[in-house]
This record gives C-alpha cells, sequence and structure tokens, in this order.
C-alpha cells in the first residue's frame, strides 16, 4: 500500500486497468509506468470493487499526492490558497470524536476566516451522491405509488374472485374449516403470487439496473457503480413480497373468512343469489385513479421541465457546430504549444472547405468547469464575493457559436500578444460594473484593486449565454484572447456548412496539419453536447411517463375488471330493465355513471395529492409552477378518460343483453 513511507514515484493501479491495459500481467508490481511523461513505479494493484473515495468516478492509477508538482508542472497546485480539488481524509483515533477533531483542526488553521468542517467519510466523497440523492428518492416515492397502485389493482381482482368462491369456502367450512385456517390459506396464495411476481422483478432488475446507471453518466464521463444484487437486494424484495401479499391479499381473506355458510352453500356456483356487492371493490378503483393522477401529474411537471429547458434560448446556437477537446499534457511546455497553437488551428480550421467559423477557447460552451476572477475598476474596486467568468478565446469564437455582439467589434486575429490587452464583456457584466455607462473603450483589471498591469481594454459586448448548465442563471462573462492570457485553448468549435463532411474530421485534418503532435481526445456535436447535460432531467421525465402510463394501464384495468364483474353478476337485473323498457343507450349510461363515480372521487382526492406531489419536485422543475392550471386539467381529462375507456367496453356489452336469454338462465 501507499504510505508515508513510499517512494515518490510508487503508484498504484486500479484491477480494471490492470487487466484492460496489462493483461493481468502478475508480474506488474515494481515496473515503470510512464505518467505525463513522468516515470513511476508501479507498487501494486487495487483489490477488485475499489473505486477511490468518489463513488461512481473510478481512477485508473493512484499516485502520491507528492507527485502533483512532477505530473503536473506549471502551477503552484500545493501552495495555492484557491485548490478547490484537494480533499482530506482521514481515520478518528479510538475515542475521538468528530467534534473534537474539528475543534482541533480549527486552531491549526492558516485561513482563519474559513472554517474547516468534518463530514463523515464512511462512504466516501458525496459529489455523485449530493446530486443525485434527490431524484433518486422521487424515483423510489413513483415506484412506490405504482406498487400500490398494482397492490389495488391485485386486490380488486382478488376481491371479485373471492366473490366467484364463496360456495367453496362455504363447502370447506361446512367440512370443518375454521375462519383462521380458510384466511391462512388465502394469504399463502397470496403470497406465492408475491413471490412469483418478485423473482420476475429480480430478474428484470439485474438486466435494467446497467441500463439506468448508463442513463446517467454523461457521454464522455461514464459512471462505474457496483449494481451487482446482493443479499441486501434480495432481503428488500422479500419484505416486499410478504408486505405486498398483506397489502392485496388481506381483504379478500378476511371476507371469506366471514362468509355465511348456509347461504353460500344454497346460492349454487353461479353465486348470486349469496354473494354481495363489495364496495371495498370500487373503493379500490378509486385508490387506483388517486394515484394515477399523482403520477400523471408529476410525470408531466417533469416532461414540461424537460421541454423548457430544451428549447428556452440559451443565448448561442448549436445547429451544425462540432467541438472537439485536444489531448493536453498540464506542464509548462504543454501550456506553451497549446498557446502556440490556437491561433494557426483556427486560421487553418476556418479556411477549410464547407467551414463557416472556427475558434479555439480554453472552456467550451455549457462547460462543467470554469474560471471564477474577481473584477476591478479604475473607480470601483472588487466588492466581497463578487466573481466573473472568465474565458480565453479566439478570433471567430461568437461567429462560430452564434453569440451576436451588440456594441463594439468582436475579437480579431491581429488581436495577438504583442497588441494592447483587449476584452469583450457579456451584457450581464457591462449592467453589473458600468450601469447605464457606455463600457466599450474602458479598462477593467482582472484584480481585486485596479492594477494597470492586468487591465484590458473593453472593444465589445455581446449578448448573455447560459454558461455552465442550462438551468443556471446567464453570470457576467468576460472573454479575452488566447495569446493574451495564460491559459491554453483545449476545445476546438466549428461551424459547418450543411454539406460540409463530418466537422470532428475536418478539425483532426486541420490539427494533423497544424501540429501533428496533438490529438483529439473527443469530439461531439454541440446540439447532441448539450442535450447530454439533460440526462438526469431525461431520465426523470422518461420514467415518469412510463410509471403514470403504468398507473393508468393498471386503473384502466381496476375499471375494466370492476364493471365486468359487476355487469356479469348483474345480468338477471339488466334484462329485467331491459324487458321492462330500458332502452341499450339509457343501460349504457347507467353503468358508465356507476363506473365514474368511484373515478371522479379518486380523481377529487388526486388533485391536491398532485399539487403537494408539484411542491416536492420544485426544486426539479424549470419553468412551470408546480400547480400549472393547464397540468391540471389534463391530468383531470386523462383520468377521466381512462375511466371512461374502461367501462366502455362492459357498458356496451350491458346494453346487448337479451332479455328473455338472461331471464332463461335464471
Amino acid at each position: 500500500t501507499l504510505s508515508s513511507s513510499s517512494a515518490a514515484s510508487d503508484v498504484y493501479k486500479r484491477q480494471r486497468f490492470w487487466q484492460r491495459a496489462l493483461s493481468g500481467d502478475p508480474g506488474v508490481a515494481g515496473a515503470t509506468l510512464w505518467l505525463n511523461g513522468v516515470p513511476t513505479t508501479v507498487a501494486g494493484v487495487a483489490p477488485p470493487g475499489f473505486y477511490g473515495e468518489s463513488a461512481g468516478l473510478a481512477p485508473d492509477v493512484f499516485a502520491p499526492l507528492e507527485m502533483v508538482p512532477q505530473l503536473l508542472p506549471g502551477a503552484n497546485w500545493l501552495q495555492s490558497s484557491r485548490n478547490y480539488w484537494l480533499w482530506i481524509i482521514g481515520r478518528l483515533k479510538p475515542g475521538l470524536s468528530a467534534r473534537d477533531a474539528e475543534v482541533m483542526l480549527q486552531r491549526v488553521n492558516p485561513q482563519p476566516k474559513m472554517r474547516l468542517v468534518l463530514e463523515p467519510g464512511e462512504q466516501g466523497l458525496h459529489h455523485l451522491r449530493r446530486q443525485f440523492a434527490g431524484p433518486l428518492k422521487v424515483l423510489m416515492a413513483a415506484v412506490g405509488l405504482l406498487l400500490l397502485a398494482a397492490c389495488a389493482n391485485v386486490a380488486n381482482l382478488l376481491l371479485a374472485r373471492a366473490s366467484a368462491r364463496e360456495r367453496e369456502i362455504g363447502i370447506r367450512q361446512a367440512l370443518g374449516a375454521g375462519g383462521a385456517r380458510v384466511v391462512r390459506q388465502l394469504l399463502t396464495e397470496s403470497l406465492l403470487l408475491s413471490v412469483l411476481g418478485g423473482a420476475l422483478a429480480l430478474l428484470v432488475a439485474s438486466v435494467l439496473s446497467r441500463f439506468l446507471v448508463a442513463m446517467v453518466s454523461f457521454y464522455d464521463r461514464p459512471l462505474e457503480l457496483q449494481t451487482a444484487l446482493d443479499w441486501r437486494v434480495f432481503t428488500f424484495a422479500a419484505a416486499l413480497c410478504v408486505m405486498t401479499a398483506l397489502l392485496f391479499g388481506l381483504a379478500p381473506a378476511l371476507h371469506l373468512g366471514r362468509i355465511n355458510v348456509g347461504r353460500s352453500v344454497a346460492a349454487g356456483w353461479h353465486g348470486e343469489g349469496g354473494a354481495t356487492r363489495h364496495p371495498a371493490g370500487k373503493a379500490l378503483v378509486a385508490v387506483q385513479v388517486t394515484l394515477a393522477a399523482v403520477l400523471l401529474a408529476g410525470a408531466t411537471l417533469l416532461v414540461q421541465s424537460l421541454r423548457n429547458l430544451r428549447y428556452q434560448d440559451p443565448g448561442f446556437t448549436t445547429a451544425n457546430v462540432v467541438t472537439a477537446q485536444l489531448t493536453f499534457t498540464p506542464s509548462l511546455e504543454g501550456i506553451v504549444r497549446l498557446k502556440r497553437l490556437a491561433d494557426p488551428l483556427t486560421a487553418r480550421l476556418a479556411s477549410m472547405p464547407g467551414v463557416r467559423a472556427a475558434a479555439v477557447s480554453t472552456f467550451p460552451i455549457i462547460s462543467r468547469g470554469y474560471q471564477a476572477e474577481t473584477v476591478s475598476l479604475p473607480a470601483r474596486p472588487a466588492r466581497e464575493g463578487e466573481r466573473i467568468h472568465l474565458n480565453h478565446v479566439t478570433a471567430g469564437f461568437f461567429e462560430t457559436y452564434g453569440i451576436p455582439v451588440l456594441r463594439g467589434r468582436s475579437l480579431a486575429p491581429t488581436d495577438t500578444a504583442s497588441a494592447p490587452k483587449v476584452a469583450v464583456i457579456n451584457e450581464r457584466l457591462a449592467r453589473q460594473y458600468f450601469g447605464g455607462e457606455d463600457p466599450i473603450g474602458k479598462l477593467v483589471s482582472l484584480a481585486p484593486a485596479f492594477d494597470p498591469e492586468k487591465a484590458w481594454q473593453v472593444v465589445g459586448v455581446v449578448r448573455n449565454t447560459k454558461y455552465h448548465d442550462l438551468r443556471q442563471e446567464m453570470p457576467p462573462q468576460m472573454y479575452i484572447p488566447v495569446s493574451q492570457g495564460r491559459n491554453p485553448g483545449v476545445f476546438v468549435g466549428a461551424r459547418c456548412g450543411p454539406g460540409a463532411i463530418a466537422g470532428a474530421e475536418l478539425i483532426r485534418q486541420a490539427l494533423r496539419e497544424a501540429d501533428p503532435s496533438t490529438e483529439v481526445e473527443s469530439a461531439i456535436a454541440l446540439a447532441a453536447h448539450v442535450e447530454a447535460t439533460l440526462h438526469q432531467e431525461r431520465l426523470l421525465a422518461r420514467l415518469g411517463l412510463l410509471f403514470s402510463t403504468l398507473a393508468l394501464v393498471l386503473a384502466w384495468t381496476g375499471v375494466y375488471g370492476t364493471m365486468s364483474y359487476a355487469v356479469a353478476r348483474r345480468t338477471r337485473e339488466i334484462g329485467v330493465r331491459t324487458a321492462l323498457g330500458a332502452t341499450p343507450a339509457g343501460i349504457q349510461f347507467a353503468v358508465l355513471c356507476d363506473a365514474l363515480r368511484p373515478a371522479a372521487a379518486g380523481m377529487l382526492a388526486g388533485l391536491p395529492l398532485a399539487l403537494l406531489a408539484g411542491r416536492i419536485l420544485r426544486g426539479l422543475l424549470y419553468g412551470i409552477e408546480p400547480g400549472d392550471p393547464t397540468v391540471l386539467l389534463l391530468t383531470m381529462a386523462s383520468t377521466v378518460g381512462v375511466a371512461v375507456a374502461g367501462a366502455w367496453l362492459p357498458a356496451r356489452a350491458a346494453s346487448r343483453v337479451d332479455p328473455m336469454a338472461a331471464l332463461r338462465s335464471e
């Protein structure tokens, strides 16, 4: 293992990388591994299932912290007070509480203004957990509601089946079977049904869990999570089987355990004379409609939020734009090489047939990373906590991404390292720092207090754009030429004409001509890149639609099954009504009204619950309120439509009952 006594060049490999890159060579320990041009010695291979300190993120190589200056030269990574990437993980001594350790750390804190906070670390860092905790809780609640709807549906079917078994159970009791024994038998049948369903669910879960992880992964950063079924999953599934068996099997079992033996036996196999109508059947239909309404309202809100995110105006255009990330060694030599490459690569790419505009930048549009800077003016020092986003770009950046220049000019190829320092700012930065003044020609300094040595002259104002993600407000943004800043251009963008060949191949061709030693690490259409940032919203919307559709199907089958059974049991009554002059339309209307009463009750009960669900989902919504009237009206119309559809066929069958045949069968 790596320890304080390990050599500074010792590194550890993860097992998957060991098997993939070195074919599982057992003699890898002691071998030399080159990282960013630095020779390191392999100390060992990490055990299977070890993914590091951050869940879902699996580094291939673990290196001592002391190697950071060697692997990442050119910056003071370990001494800078702005290091946000460094996390400290420790194990408490026996008898020492986390609170006491936090107090001790605060005493030696080199920055007293910043408070050191200890968090539980037994499950690693919480980045992924924080990101997906809310959505996973929502999905768990939706699955729970769907399970309740399924239990209500099965309970309704078993209740109808119980009425048909009244004579059978009556005979059993007449032969000496007690009510408790009958209840145990029926609950055993329900448990068997539940266990079969649970086994099938585990089989499906073992397959679909991998797809679920793939759906929440970013295209260039796949998550690695253990989704294999273990004893915890099996224990939870077993407990769920018992619970669901009680939920849908208890009511029919208790009903049959309390039947009148004499009346049930005398009723005959048809059972109409001895069986009673069960108000619980219609109550279960109402429950199914209620749950379907809640799930449908939540799914509609999530789908509309996804639609709002997709079709909002982000301030840039994505049509025919391809972005690519260049391979980059974070060393002083690598930084210098990429800075020198930026302008020639932009010019070469822009001159290629089919390319309308091209640019290089430190960060792409909709970037997971950003550079926060403090800005001051000659008469306005920076304020506490005030930050802007800075991006190093080449000429053609705004034309490539379709960002209109509102005032002044764009950056030009003549804005080189030897030319006066110039910058382009967005509307929000202009409004926040200059108010109603025209910022063109004014100086801005990237320092807490104005420093002429770190000042840039504003030559243009561009439109506000989304920067970090599509939910975020448009931040104050400043763009400076790559040649005049300290950061290299790592991302290449190209706007191609409709008839151009694949933009990614154009970028690779231009890069080969400008610098054969640099390669394209990844390339993707900008539209696909932006869409990929919505993977969480897309997952919630799709699963929400799936769950709500299943709930509506369950509600439909509940209404259909209840009304079909009711019509079958009331055949003689319907025949008498028809013989006395009832019209088919009147019988249809009566059956439909009989079905709509529990459905209407369920819908009315579901509306306040749908509003509550919307408030719970508020943090996941975008551009829509939880109580949006359109969503509520759509929910009401859909649930009523499902109830009418479920009752239509039984109502039609009732209207076609032959009164003579019905009376003759009795």
